[in-house]
């Protein structure tokens, strides 16, 4: 009981979080990936102290995303005041005041002119955020060799032990609580959370867990135990996200037009690539290898990858179903000074119950999210709740930013082609295009004597050789 309520009630060195750091996680991405702003865990109900139904679940499913929300206050100056106060920081003077709000200011205009990272450009990816920040805000996770006859659980007690700090990394928790028979959301919350190092996997690795392969892992009579805790936050998760999404399926429009269109993408890159879904990739000349690094075959979609996309979709709809409970509560009272409305930034022509403050290193709209997201959920951290019409001046904003970059990169495969035309493409356009695409593959699929249906126009470029 003592241990419940330490974890419950924050201490003030830890900057007002709740301490998570004994409870393992895992960050899932490509093995490329040189920032990390997600990881999953998992905990038991019990022991948050809240009500438990056995019929449902024992655990409690945790969705960690980098906390970036300090680039997006709207007051930086009695923001940094406040994070000086909550711990022993020696230099609060003046000048250390003045930088930090000059940073965070800094900051906050180069992700608002960038609005997104870039990784379709050919001198390689342009990030939003300076390198340096990127590094200091991403997830510090524990990259194992998988290939060293050192068990896991010893590289990495040899790696903290060499740390002369203790590596904690500061997030944004969505915990839920959800019943694995139905998919169904029976309780959610928002904490400001510190979080141990992530064990790192990549997505081939994460579905070899999940498959019970040991691919990549060092056959021994007893399995590593930071290995055995991974498969089981990754199967508790997978199994209990698996329920969700396919209740989501049957009650969605949005859910089902996104598989659609994920399955229409994956279709794509499997007829530029080859890749035949179990693992080989049929290359010129009929020869086929086996390859195990996903990234060389184009976008599929492994366990792994559907696990943590599906899960970022379920912390995307848990808040935004929290914000309109939120302004549902709101409404019903009289007293108009305790009312507490709140709105999230959307892109133009974005579902509502899509995506939101999953990428904050990577995505303007959700860095800001998060930062809203904390304001209103989180007893006001970081400021006041923006306005109806500061959120829509925010997806504005964002959605000029990307529909810059789109027509940009439209122009010049027009002008590569010798096509005159100023043509802007929109969003509803490029979305018909992929219904289009979806209903030509099909269409080829349907001709088993190996010719294919009538060629159709391209309307804007995609990434590398693909187009739309």
């Amino acid at each position: 009981q003592q241990q419940q309520q330490q974890q419950q009630q924050p201490s003030t060195w830890l900057e007002g979080r709740v301490d998570l750091t004994k409870l393992a996680c895992v960050c899932v991405d490509a093995s490329r990936a040189s920032f990390r702003d997600d990881a999953i865990g998992i905990r038991t109900r019990a022991s948050t102290g809240r009500k438990v139904d056995p019929k449902a679940s024992k655990w409690e499913i945790l969705l960690h995303i980098a906390d970036v929300s300090d680039i997006y206050v709207p007051d930086p100056s009695q923001h940094v005041m406040k994070f000086l106060q909550t711990g022993s920081h020696e230099d609060n003077d003046t000048t250390t005041i003045a930088k930090g709000i000059q940073h965070l200011q800094t900051l906050h205009t180069a992700a608002v002119n960038r609005g997104t990272s870039r990784y379709d450009l050919p001198m390689g990816p342009l990030h939003m955020l300076p390198l340096p920040v990127l590094n200091s805000l991403s997830l510090e996770a524990f990259k194992p060799d998988w290939t060293s006859s050192e068990p896991i659980s010893k590289q990495y007690q040899r790696q903290q032990s060499q740390s002369q700090n203790k590596v904690v990394n500061r997030c944004v928790t969505m915990w839920l609580y959800m019943d694995e028979r139905s998919g169904k959301v029976l309780d959610a919350g928002l904490e400001r959370t510190l979080i141990s190092r992530p064990l790192a996997l990549t997505f081939q690795s994460a579905s070899d867990l999940l498959e019970q392969t040991q691919h990549r892992i060092k056959e021994e009579k007893e399995e590593d135990p930071m290995v055995s805790k991974a498969r089981a936050i990754l199967t508790v998760v997978e199994r209990t996200v698996q329920r969700w999404k396919e209740h989501r399926r049957n009650t969605s429009e949005s859910t089902q037009a996104r598989e659609e269109r994920m399955a229409a993408y994956e279709e794509m890159s499997r007829q530029v690539s080859g890749y035949n879904g179990d693992n080989s990739y049929s290359r010129i000349g009929g020869h086929t290898t086996s390859f195990r690094d996903e990234e060389r075959s184009g976008f599929h979609r492994t366990r792994g990858h559907r696990l943590i996309d599906s899960a970022n979709d379920l912390y995307g709809y848990a808040l935004t179903r929290m914000v309109r409970r939120l302004n549902s509560s709101s409404s019903s009272k009289t007293d108009g000074a305790n009312k507490k409305q709140g709105f999230l930034p959307h892109v133009a022509g974005a579902s509502r119950d899509g995506r939101v403050a999953t990428g904050p290193l990577r995505r303007y709209i959700d860095g800001v999210s998060q930062r809203q997201a904390l304001s209103l959920l989180c007893d006001g951290y970081g400021g006041k709740p923006l306005t109806k019409e500061e959120c829509i001046e925010i997806g504005q904003r964002t959605t000029d930013a990307l529909n810059r970059i789109t027509n940009t990169n439209a122009s010049k495969q027009r002008a590569k082609s010798g096509i005159s035309s100023n043509k802007v493409i929109s969003l509803s356009q490029q979305k018909k295009a992929v219904r289009m695409l979806k209903l030509q593959m099909a269409n080829i699929r349907k001709n088993k004597d190996g010719t294919s249906s009538s060629r159709l126009a391209a309307m804007s470029t995609g990434k590398g050789s693909e187009v739309i």
